[in-house]
């Protein structure tokens, strides 16, 4: 009789053991849940604030690419008055091809220092892009593992 009690009361305690792992368990699940909805409301937050920084660099970009254009068109122009100021020199022994060519090596090495800078930022922002999406795709899949 002893031992059919004792053997009653193991099976009681071990009932009342496995339902307390399964309200532990189900309370771990519900955080998890609850931390993996939370990552999830943060991902379109996120990729509009990278989409920002994008399109933010790509006008940069654009800004720079047209002081480059703006650059070249002057360094044609003087290149044309060169040629132009080289006759007259020649007819009149005037200075003013040293001062246009001493010009035109400033802005040539001025635009190499842009195209260079130019490259860059460019290379910079393809670096971050692939970085950007790469965390995206991380967490992606980060959340898919949870769930």
């Amino acid at each position: 009789q002893q031992q059919n009690e004792k053997s009653h009361k193991d099976k009681e305690d071990l009932k009342s053991e496995i339902q307390r792992q399964r309200e532990v368990l189900k309370n771990q699940e519900e955080g998890l849940r609850t931390e993996l909805q939370q990552q999830m409301d943060k991902l379109p937050e996120q990729e509009e604030a990278l989409k920002l920084e994008i399109q933010k660099q790509t006008v940069l970009l654009g800004q720079q690419q047209r002081q480059i254009e703006q650059q070249t068109k002057e360094h044609q122009e003087i290149t044309e008055e060169m040629r132009a100021a080289m006759e007259k020199q020649k007819k009149e022994g005037d200075q003013r091809q040293t001062e246009l060519q001493e010009r035109n090596e400033a802005l040539e090495k001025e635009k190499e220092g842009i195209k260079v800078e130019l490259q860059q930022q460019q290379e910079k922002l393809q670096k971050e892009k692939e970085e950007i999406k790469s965390e995206l795709a991380e967490q992606k899949a980060s959340i898919e593992k949870e769930k």
